[in-house]
């Protein structure tokens, strides 16, 4: 996939054929990003079956990824519609860092 180097957004389809806007995060959302997942980490109850609770903490980072422009798209969506490819699309698109274009 490309580098987003605009301010706009990407459409990603999911695997029902519907389209999504996606953007690079502010970095207010990326703090609330690692609240969220410091949130779902401390919530994972010990002795809790760990490829589940993954699978759970992929979902919700995907949706909350989402949600950003699309406020509703919900959990059950993202949980049917989204695998790993579309995950990782979705991921390099909120992530995008500029500053490895220069190699920082």
């Amino acid at each position: 996939m490309d580098r987003v180097t605009d301010f706009g957004h990407t459409e990603i389809e999911l695997l029902d054929g519907k389209k999504y806007k996606v953007r690079s995060l502010t970095f207010a959302e990326k703090k609330e990003y690692l609240k969220m997942v410091e949130d779902i980490k401390a919530q994972t109850k010990e002795g809790s079956n760990l490829v589940t609770a993954y699978l759970d903490v992929q979902v919700k980072v995907a949706q909350f990824l989402l949600s950003r422009m699309n406020p509703e798209i919900t959990l059950e969506t993202v949980e049917q519609n989204v695998n790993g490819e579309v995950l990782k699309k979705v991921l390099e698109i909120a992530f995008y860092d500029p500053f490895s274009l220069i190699k920082m």
